[in-house]
């Protein structure tokens, strides 16, 4: 192959390599179409749940700051010191892939159906919010639940690894671990609230 064939087929690839990083689509690969995917429906999985709707309080605490959730009878996101103002309240945290979770549901929601008992609301950590839907419909719990995907909550909690865990939040923001155990009924929940309950 002579010089001016060689120097003509090094331009003819140039001219080429430049005409790809021009011309050829950005963000083309399976990340960026995994990051373009719409956000699930959940409109029917939120209407089958029919949770309670989450608490508003005026009296915020400020010694639980700020933290964004995600109200998950709307879907709107709700500010984490507001659901859990006005306290006492007892605040149980819970994933799907908790299996003690899936038996402590059903004694919380009895307690909280019960005379005399504070406000019971819940926390999902991040896992799926539409396997978390399916769940609290099949356990018929309806209590108000919030749904922490960018674990905001568990920051401002000062959550431990491990879960299930319930909290008792008084009236002033301080939090008290209530029980590291599973509740398997409704009256292990009222024993275990016996004597810390502080308005």
């Amino acid at each position: 192959m002579s010089n001016r064939l060689r120097w003509v087929a090094v331009a003819v690839i140039v001219v080429l390599a430049v005409a790809v990083a021009v011309f050829w689509p950005r963000g083309s690969g399976p990340a960026s179409d995994t990051a373009a995917l719409p956000a699930p429906d959940l409109t029917a999985d939120r209407t089958a749940a029919a949770l309670a709707a989450c608490p508003d309080s005026a009296a915020v605490p400020a010694a639980l700051g700020e933290a964004s959730v995600t109200c998950e009878s709307t879907g709107k996101p709700a500010d984490l010191s507001r659901f859990l103002g006005g306290g006492p309240v007892l605040v149980n945290v819970w994933a799907t892939w908790c299996e003690p979770c899936r038996g402590e549901l059903p004694a919380l929601a009895a307690y909280a159906a019960g005379p005399g008992a504070l406000r019971v609301v819940l926390i999902q950590e991040p896992g799926s919010e539409q396997d978390g839907l399916h769940l609290l419909t099949s356990l018929r719990v309806h209590l108000p639940t919030v749904y922490d995907g960018g674990q905001a909550a568990a920051r401002a909690l000062k959550l431990p690894n491990v879960l299930p865990v319930s909290y008792l939040v008084h009236a002033d923001g301080t939090v008290t671990v209530l029980n590291f155990a599973v509740f398997s009924t409704a009256d292990e929940v009222r024993q275990a609230l016996a004597g810390k309950v502080s308005s």
